[in-house]
């Protein structure tokens, strides 16, 4: 039986904060023999042993980025294989730069001389 994926409760494009964790899930239902699953940022293979940042979760079904950062911003897919088929999920992520507000109080005095003519 090929994988499926449960679309339910799933964000396509999710948005985080930089400096924050999140977790993209690939959400299979079923599949036998058991889905192997793999993961791309852009098309291109994840390199797990490159990061500590970007790290597998359990089976391989969901990835953990840790301290996100502007270039995490990405199309990650999830593929599940086996035998009997294959299905693709993908995740717009968005990793959005930390606001700072500068308040600038900007102070202004004013000097009347009135000039006395005598």
């Amino acid at each position: 039986m090929a994988p499926t994926l449960d679309e339910a409760n799933m964000v396509d494009s999710p948005r985080i904060i930089s400096g924050r964790t999140v977790l993209l899930e690939c959400p299979l239902s079923g599949g036998v023999p058991a889905p192997r699953v793999t993961w791309l940022k852009n098309g291109s293979p994840i390199q797990f042993s490159d990061s500590r940042r970007v790290r597998r979760l359990g089976s391989g079904r969901g990835i953990q980025i840790m301290r996100a950062r502007a270039e995490d911003t990405a199309r990650y897919t999830c593929i599940a294989t086996n035998d009997a088929g294959e299905v693709r999920r993908h995740f717009d992520l968005e990793v959005l730069g930390m606001c700072h507000v500068i308040v600038v109080v900007v102070v202004v005095v004013v000097v009347v001389v009135e000039s006395v003519s005598e």
